[in-house]
């Protein structure tokens, strides 16, 4: 062999040594220097609140899936700036989210927070509360080179979606507003509720539903007659009201599609079908909500402040008149003790609270 051909060779091993040592001292001490710690993390995934609270809530403490801070130990000299290290931290939650990633340059204690996208199709199928796991991995890069400084995994419960929480807190203890998020089960398209609209128009005494058209002369007995006729067709439907609730963090809710197959609601599950006919029609819902109890309303025109009211929980006992005196009455009760909640549907899912993303027709 030449001796160009054994210095090059020389040469090679040099270079490949060198790699080698580099590398193995380059990750060892990013090691040294850098440490991961989950600080964070849900106890629960909720399909109903997830990914919505901080958009709707300035004050609400952030939430996310998992949190995870990455401490950069490593101490610079006098003419030497501290190192700066290239981390990635990926999450998920096996079958029922995409995997989150994020990647930021680490010189101090930095955060990390992960909320994947939620896979809608998978948690649709979901019937029961499921035990299972956020999975976390935290990589280092450095000349094309990765390694694992850390990972594992944190319990994790799953929520069907159709279970509502009982309450979240705001960081200064106080409860928000979550009933809003009731408005998430008002749905005006499929297949149920488009059945249940046709035999509401097989009551109404013109036998359509025209929305906020044709006012003449009284704009609010338009809309109201369309709403006794809806209340006409869910009686029709001998909706039973029965109590329902899940062990855990919240109560199970039903979908319009689920309460007029199961022929069975609880108070919430009626005022969420009736709003979400009445939308269906192109009126405008309203949920209200006063201590242990809620009804549906609705604006008596397009534009207008007046609103009507109902008491779902008498369809199949009381007439469509007593049902309205019944909730009316309670509206200015609630008024009077200064404890009533207008729910505008509408401006929820004008919000962002918008319905799923998927039609629970099961």
């Amino acid at each position: 062999m030449q001796n160009a051909e054994l210095d090059s060779l020389r040469g090679t091993i040099y270079d490949s040594l060198y790699n080698e040592v580099y590398w193995d001292l380059y990750s060892e001490n990013a090691q040294k220097n850098l440490s991961a710690y989950v600080y964070a993390s849900s106890k629960y995934l909720m399909p109903a609140t997830y990914d919505y609270q901080d958009s709707l809530y300035e004050d609400m403490s952030v939430s996310h899936l998992i949190k995870i801070n990455i401490n950069n130990l490593a101490s610079g000299g006098v003419l030497q700036s501290k190192p700066s290290y290239k981390v990635t931290v990926k999450a998920r939650v096996p079958g029922f989210t995409e995997t989150a990633v994020l990647t930021k340059n680490v010189s101090s204690t930095t955060e990390f927070a992960l909320t994947p996208a939620l896979k809608w199709d998978a948690l649709a199928k979901l019937a029961d509360i499921l035990e299972t796991q956020i999975e976390y991995e935290v990589t280092v890069l450095h000349n094309d080179k990765e390694f694992t400084l850390d990972a594992g995994n944190r319990s994790l419960e799953v929520m069907p979606i159709n279970v509502m929480p009982y309450y979240y807190t705001y960081t200064d203890g106080t409860a928000p507003k979550i009933k809003d998020f009731y408005t998430r089960w008002v749905q005006v398209v499929g297949d149920s509720m488009s059945a249940l609209i046709q035999g509401a128009k097989a009551q109404h005494p013109d036998k359509k539903m025209v929305g906020y058209q044709n006012p003449g002369k009284d704009s609010a007995l338009v809309a109201r007659k369309q709403v006794e006729a809806i209340y006409k067709a869910i009686k029709a439907r001998n909706v039973a009201y029965v109590n329902s609730a899940i062990s855990g963090a919240g109560q199970r809710v039903r979908t319009p599609s689920q309460t007029l197959r199961d022929k069975s609601a609880v108070c919430i599950d009626g005022v969420i079908l009736f709003a979400s006919a009445i939308g269906a029609v192109g009126l405008h819902p309203v949920i209200v909500a006063v201590p242990g109890h809620a009804f549906v309303g609705w604006k008596t025109w397009e534009d207008s402040d007046e609103m009507e009211f109902l008491e779902t929980t008498m369809v199949n006992t009381g007439t469509f008149a007593n049902a309205r005196t019944s909730a009316t009455t309670a509206y200015n009760d609630g008024v009077t003790a200064g404890d009533v909640q207008i729910i505008d549907v509408l401006a929820m899912h004008k919000k962002g609270l918008t319905p799923f993303p998927v039609i629970l027709e099961y």
